[in-house]
């Protein structure tokens, strides 16, 4: 039976605030925000903790971390979590200000391995039924967004063939700036590394980032 771990609950007060950087969400120019399998989703009237839980791992520590997304959102929430635990995230000060589900992302690396990436449960979403949902942030205009993936192994990536695919914007012909970016992943399985490559529109320059994502531990 999992019980939530009391640590937390000290952490929390310490940790849970609305945090005045703008820098909590990363530090390069095209950042990860969310890894969550299914959509954040809560009602500030009515929800007043959600229960986060990692799935896939059993035998390390997870720090989890939510910010702020869109730009001047000052808000970051740091904890800690035991393999098999389970972290209650109180909502009051979500409530407090107002804060909607869209402008929060969630995500949550390994202690030991910071650059590894394991992807949350929050709410009643499950592991086995919802999509696999990476949330990015940019910090330019992005108007090319193109990703590829490759097997992770011994905490390695296999070396990409250059399956380059790209994300298109929902309406308009860019990424803006301080806006989450969703790709949706409901066929992966296993253990992988992605890629992103995103062309900033104003300097026509390329934003890179890379990903190991922990699946099967």
């Amino acid at each position: 039976m999992m019980m939530p771990a009391r640590m937390y609950k000290i952490i929390i007060l310490l940790c849970l605030t609305l945090f005045s950087s703008p820098a909590s969400a990363g530090r390069g120019r095209l950042t990860l925000v969310g890894l969550l399998y299914g959509e954040l989703d809560f009602d500030v009237n009515t929800d007043r903790t959600l229960h986060i839980s990692a799935p896939h791992v059993k035998k390390a520590q997870v720090h989890i971390r939510g910010i702020g997304i869109p730009f001047r959102t000052y808000y970051l929430l740091d904890a800690w979590l035991q393999p098999g635990d389970f972290f209650v995230w109180p909502l009051d000060y979500v409530k407090k200000n107002k804060l909607s589900s869209n402008k929060i992302g969630v995500v949550a690396q390994l202690v030991t391995e910071p650059d590894v990436y394991t992807p949350l449960v929050v709410g009643n979403n499950t592991a086995s039924s919802a999509p696999l949902n990476l949330v990015l942030r940019s910090l330019d205009d992005v108007q090319t967004l193109l990703w590829q993936r490759s097997k992770m192994i011994n905490r390695q990536c296999e070396q990409s063939k250059g399956n380059w695919h790209e994300i298109t914007p929902d309406w308009g012909d860019r990424f803006f700036s301080g806006l989450p970016i969703l790709l949706s992943l409901s066929d992966q399985k296993d253990n992988f590394c992605i890629e992103f490559a995103a062309q900033a529109t104003r300097t026509a320059g390329w934003l890179k980032l890379s990903l190991k994502i922990l699946l099967n531990e």
